[in-house]
């Protein structure tokens, strides 16, 4: 039977676990996101009444300008609401999105479209790494890291598998894709949000000495320095 001692750290192991596999997910569902405008790229262009695929070339500027302001939005909006929260949003939001492309009868709407997946992408990315920066900190985040890369390839390759036997159907295929978004959404209502580093300019001065929090690297921050995410 085991000890006292030895439950507390089960228990914290379970929510690290919990919190990695939920980067894993969330950032495979982002994989998704990406490769499924690939995978269909001649279908949007029948759906919107374009010659070709390459004649749609102005849905990847917007999703690389969507990218962009993403990654502000996200930064902006992690200084201010629970980690949890901004994560639910733009993975809903995204999910809602993505599902909403078949519905696009011209390339502006297809534009607007990929631009507010491209946004919500991106600030699903931001997010979901700097979760894992705050719950892994020092030399530990980076397997984690390194599985969350991996997790965007896996999902890439997986992807065309998933969604042959739907290829005559634009929607099927993107409904598909936006359901990616449910095992990132599962995990995140398991985890428990990571906490918060404290901010230096909040420190007392003589706090910060040589990369470190008092007394130098490794060592713990203050007694409520940092604050807990819901």
């Amino acid at each position: 039977m085991p000890s006292r001692a030895t439950r507390p750290s089960a228990e914290a192991d379970r929510r690290q676990s919990i919190r990695a596999w939920t980067c894993y997910a969330a950032i495979g569902y982002v994989a998704v996101t990406v490769t499924v405008v690939g995978l269909t790229l001649d279908q949007l262009a029948q759906l919107v009444g374009v010659r070709g695929g390459v004649e749609l070339r102005q849905i990847f500027l917007g999703r690389g300008v969507g990218a962009v302001v993403g990654t502000l939005v996200s930064g902006w909006m992690l200084d201010r609401f629970p980690v949890k929260r901004v994560v639910t949003l733009f993975s809903v939001s995204s999910a809602l999105f993505l599902a909403a492309v078949p519905a696009a009868r011209t390339v502006p709407a297809l534009v607007c479209l990929f631009f507010a997946v491209g946004l919500s992408g991106s600030a699903l990315v931001v997010c979901a790494t700097t979760s894992a920066c705050w719950a892994f900190p020092g030399a530990s985040v980076g397997p984690v890291m390194s599985a969350a890369a991996a997790s965007f390839g896996v999902s890439s390759a997986l992807l065309p598998l998933l969604l042959r036997p739907f290829a005559a159907s634009l929607r099927a295929q993107y409904t598909l894709s936006s359901g990616c978004a449910i095992p990132a959404l599962l995990l995140l209502a398991l985890s428990t949000a990571p906490t918060r580093p404290p901010r230096l300019s909040a420190l007392p001065r003589g706090v910060v000495e040589a990369g470190g929090l008092e007394g130098g690297p490794g060592r713990p921050p203050p007694a409520g320095a940092a604050a807990e995410l819901g």
